[in-house]
């Protein structure tokens, strides 16, 4: 293990183990704290040597390398291909492994059945510039290690009981993560407990004058399929199994809000 090393903790009260290293020189100085904003904590040099010891003992872990793109990584990141089109991210299976990548800024090399992967990456990778593409990326990363724990993440933010729930791009790659086994929502703000009248919010550019500014109900097949197109799980096969699962439990025991878009920027507390 390299002492250059710097390893990075997903919120620990998510059960589980999962990290980021990377060679924080390698990148732009903003990594640290992008990291932070995504809710990842840097560990002390002990804590390290206790995490490489137990790692085969332990069934929930992952860990993502992330390097500097080589020439030839570069190359893969950058070949335009006929799928960029239609979507900045695409997923390549190989024998044992899977390649995701996202357009012009990473590679992921990952398998469910292994506990160590890789992004080979940009040295701007975090910045300013790239916050989109790097809160993608690790919304993926997310996606697929916690799944394994019945975690589940949406694209949106939360708000005072419950989510605002939006589109990749108008979230702006930000991502917020649910535990319904252990009642509880990692924010960016931090961890929450599920509420007893929490709410899925979706936005509506038409104001719903009918309603007033209560907005409607969703049915329970409408809040299924909104929640399924908006998770941040991504695989080529589509959803998996448990994740399907999720969104199923989701939508018996949570509601469904549609609100005018205007309603939505002016209310912080939605007692509805």
């Amino acid at each position: 293990m390299s002492e250059e090393l710097t390893y990075f903790q997903f919120n620990a009260e998510c059960n589980g183990q999962i990290y980021i290293k990377c060679d924080l020189e390698l990148f732009n100085e903003s990594l640290e704290s992008f990291l932070e904003e995504c809710r990842f904590t840097k560990l002390e040099e002990n804590e390290v040597k206790d995490i490489e010891e137990q790692i085969e003992e332990s069934s929930n872990v992952r860990i993502l390398s992330m390097v500097n793109a080589t020439p030839a990584i570069s190359r893969q990141i950058e070949l335009a291909r006929d799928s960029d089109k239609y979507n900045a991210e695409s997923i390549v299976p190989k024998p044992g492994h899977k390649i995701y990548r996202f357009k012009k800024q990473g590679i992921m090399i990952y398998s469910i059945s292994s506990k160590r992967w890789e992004l080979g990456t940009y040295s701007d990778f975090g910045s300013q510039e790239k916050l989109f593409e790097s809160r993608s990326i690790i919304a993926r990363f997310l996606g697929w290690s916690l799944a394994q724990l019945g975690i589940i993440g949406f694209w949106g933010e939360a708000i005072e009981n419950g989510f605002y729930v939006q589109r990749q791009n108008d979230a702006q790659g930000k991502a917020v993560y649910i535990d319904i086994v252990n009642n509880k929502v990692f924010t960016q703000e931090g961890v929450k407990k599920i509420g007893e009248r929490f709410l899925f919010i979706r936005s509506s550019s038409v104001r719903l004058s009918a309603n007033g500014d209560r907005g409607i109900t969703m049915s329970r097949e409408e809040l299924l399929s909104f929640l399924s197109t908006h998770c941040t799980y991504f695989d080529y096969e589509g959803l998996s199994v448990p994740i399907r699962q999720i969104i199923q439990t989701l939508s018996k025991i949570t509601q469904g809000k549609v609100l005018f878009q205007e309603i939505v920027r002016q209310r912080t507390n939605l007692s509805l």
